[in-house]
């Protein structure tokens, strides 16, 4: 009989134990999931945000594009403001020709309105309308070398866009305003709407300059340095949550700013302050946090360059 064999002893986790190593993988695996399920939401704002970014960087380059090939001539007219919901905020006569010849001039206009093709949303529009340099009517018409404004009976309807010709350019842009900065020379202006300035020091507003010859008053760009353009916009996901009318009662929001102050500076908090406003308590959270404002200068050293 052996005495001396060692008695062979078993040994195991306790439920004490296995309850806190259970506890502390639940905690782990919640910690892991909400890491994972914040860094999706990251990727997903900054894809949203790249998306309205890419639209608003394409729009200004052909706007870019357009302005840099306009033709400043002061028997040719030139129409920016910010006008009613559908009509022209920009419409000009641009040397971009769309022949195989690469000649000849479009009527350029720019707008907000709704488009089928946007489920009825109100976006960024564009269209140009080529014009040969052999038609007559729309420049060097009048015999005091003053241009036919587009708004003339006499304006031959065959050089301007028909809404036919309004393509979109930018989906999710909802919102534009056409600021200008006033030339800084310390001379007077009168406005659109009838104010005057005594002496501008390039200032911005939001009525165009005129000017008024032989009884006709038309916008004078040579009073103009830059066209400031301020826009508002979405992404497509979050334009996709928002109907029609919507994207009317959001757009309506961001009305114009005051003299003096830039767009950014004015629709920025705005934009931040949208998801507490109670009249938009109904349009989804992640698509009113998914507003965008941008901006951008626009020289009209064309204009400036010949009255100098």
């Amino acid at each position: 009989m052996n005495r001396n064999r060692p008695t062979l002893h078993t040994s195991g986790f306790t439920l004490i134990e296995l309850l806190t190593a259970c506890s502390l993988l639940i905690l782990l695996l919640a910690f892991v999931f909400q890491l994972t399920n914040t860094t999706n939401q990251i990727i997903q704002i900054s894809n949203r945000t790249a998306d309205a970014t890419t639209q608003v960087r394409q729009a200004f380059g052909r706007m870019g594009l357009d302005l840099d090939n306009l033709i400043a001539r002061p028997d040719v007219d030139f129409e920016a403001g910010n006008p009613g919901f559908s009509d022209n905020a920009l419409l000009f006569l641009s040397n971009i020709g769309t022949s195989s010849t690469g000649r000849g001039a479009s009527v350029i206009g720019y707008r907000i309105a709704s488009h089928p093709d946007n489920a009825g949303r109100r976006c960024l529009l564009r269209a140009g309308k080529e014009v040969g340099w052999a038609t007559t009517g729309y420049f060097g018409y009048r015999t005091n070398d003053l241009p036919v404004l587009f708004s003339d009976s006499d304006f031959p309807t065959s050089a301007l866009p028909a809404p036919s010709d309004y393509e979109i350019l930018a989906p999710g842009v909802i919102a534009m305003v056409v600021g200008f900065q006033l030339a800084p020379d310390n001379l007077p202006a009168t406005l659109a709407d009838g104010s005057t300035i005594a002496a501008c020091m390039g200032q911005v507003v939001y009525s165009a300059p005129v000017r008024t010859t032989a009884g006709q008053t038309l916008i004078d760009p040579t009073r103009v340095s830059s066209l400031i353009i301020g826009i508002v916009a979405l992404d497509e996901a979050s334009l996709s949550q928002l109907n029609a009318g919507q994207i009317e009662t959001l757009a309506l929001k961001f009305t114009r700013p005051a003299a003096g102050s830039l767009p950014m500076a004015t629709w920025g908090p705005l934009a931040e302050s949208l998801t507490s406003l109670p009249e938009l308590s109904a349009m989804p959270l992640s698509a009113l946090q998914a507003v965008r404002v941008f901006q951008r200068a626009f020289p009209l050293a064309t204009y400036r360059e010949r009255s100098l």
